[in-house]
């Protein structure tokens, strides 16, 4: 495979054949040599050309998936190699034989498999769905070498660093897939049709939620988008310990956008566009890249010098509060006994609107909110509640 010819996109800057070659020491095997030639200089990139088919267990189908990006070679990144090959989860194999390298958009792995041991040569290539804790169905053998896999990429799906509109056969997986299955039904029966699903690609969080973001196109008794995250209630967050209740470690979140929000994919590749989808998978991994949770009054997104959210609008935070303009059955899902789904809505904040929380608490904040009728459809123009009138501050 001449590697000269693949055009690598993304990462984090270039990687020395020393550390390539003390991963290589770590592990105790030997990385194909072109793996090396390809993320030399972009360390965690991917391929400009990373689609390619998978057959799932039991379908005569073809499942087309692409490859997002290879693991990072940087000492103990939550993305590296190392780390998920030393601290793989209970239902990973547990085969040492089996290194990962990379991730698809799904959030699912790639491994080399040593068959003939660590100090085989020549390791085969082997895809494992992450969703399977049946490993040996999860585990789909792909091709014999590294380089006869990187040689079956395809230039089919374009991988981006913006979410990606899934075609209506995803939308009918999460409608019959366990975990997914009761949130779209819930979400239909009470909001109204999903249009369309947007999948963000290979959600990067601690514990690989697969995650979807539900789209329901405007109506005449809802005149906005509705987004709500699907996938994010798959794992428990961590409430403090000595919060009593059993409806406090599982969430959903959505936002709504006004109906001439541009939405289409090539509308998306424009920051402007994007960024509430953005934002709504970042909010969706905090609690699990930081080991907490989300809740009614909470506040995310705000440090020393907050930056914001896209050229056209000065938000840089969100406060997280119950929906007030959707139905009371909607809020609170109970998908098993000691299980509730709590649905929050996401609210924009300006930096100096999350300053006056900070002074004043929550509530008053939530009662300047009300007030000035701010409901759950982000308007980038609206007022910033936080700044004082001229009157108000010459009486200060």
């Amino acid at each position: 495979m001449a590697t000269s010819k693949i055009q690598m996109k993304g990462g984090r800057g270039s990687i020395s054949l020393e550390i390539f070659q003390e991963v290589e020491k770590n592990i105790g095997v030997k990385l194909p040599q072109p793996l090396y030639e390809l993320i030399k200089n972009n360390d965690h990139g991917y391929p400009e050309h990373n689609s390619f088919n998978i057959k799932i267990p039991d379908s005569k189908k073809l499942y087309e998936t692409g490859l997002h990006t290879f693991l990072s070679f940087h000492s103990w990144s939550l993305e590296g190699m190392l780390i998920n090959y030393f601290e793989r989860p209970s239902h990973f194999p547990q085969d040492e034989r089996f290194v990962p390298f990379g991730i698809t958009g799904d959030g699912d792995y790639l491994l080399l498999f040593y068959e003939n041991g660590k100090s085989d040569m020549h390791p085969k290539v082997y895809f494992w769905a992450h969703e399977y804790f049946d490993i040996e169905n999860g585990l789909i053998y792909i091709s014999d070498t590294f380089d006869s896999f990187m040689n079956m990429l395809t230039g089919n799906k374009k991988e981006s660093n913006i979410p990606n509109s899934s075609s209506s056969e995803h939308l009918k997986n999460l409608k019959t897939d366990k975990s997914t299955a009761s949130i779209i039904e819930h979400i239909e029966k009470h909001i109204g049709e999903i249009s369309f699903v947007i999948n963000k690609a290979g959600i990067e969080s601690a514990q690989n939620i697969q995650l979807d973001i539900c789209v329901i196109s405007p109506t005449k008794e809802r005149n906005y988008y509705t987004l709500i995250t699907c996938g994010m209630s798959n794992l428990p967050m961590t409430p403090p310990k000595d919060l009593g209740g059993e409806n406090v470690y599982f969430c959903e979140l959505m936002m709504c956008l006004p109906a001439d929000w541009k939405i289409t994919a090539e509308d998306l590749k424009d920051n402007k566009n994007s960024w509430p989808f953005e934002q709504l998978d970042l909010l969706a991994k905090y609690p699990y890249n930081n080991s907490t949770w989300l809740w009614s009054g909470h506040t995310v997104g705000i440090g020393r010098d907050p930056t914001p959210f896209a050229s056209n609008t000065d938000f840089c935070a969100w406060l997280i509060e119950i929906p007030l303009y959707f139905p009371q059955e909607f809020l609170l899902l109970n998908v098993a006994p000691k299980k509730g789904i709590v649905f929050f809505n996401a609210y924009p904040l300006y930096k100096e609107e999350v300053e006056y929380k900070i002074n004043h608490g929550v509530e008053r904040l939530e009662q300047l909110i009300n007030t000035h009728g701010i409901n759950e459809v982000i308007d980038i123009h609206r007022k910033n509640l936080g700044k004082k009138s001229w009157w108000r501050r010459l009486l200060s």
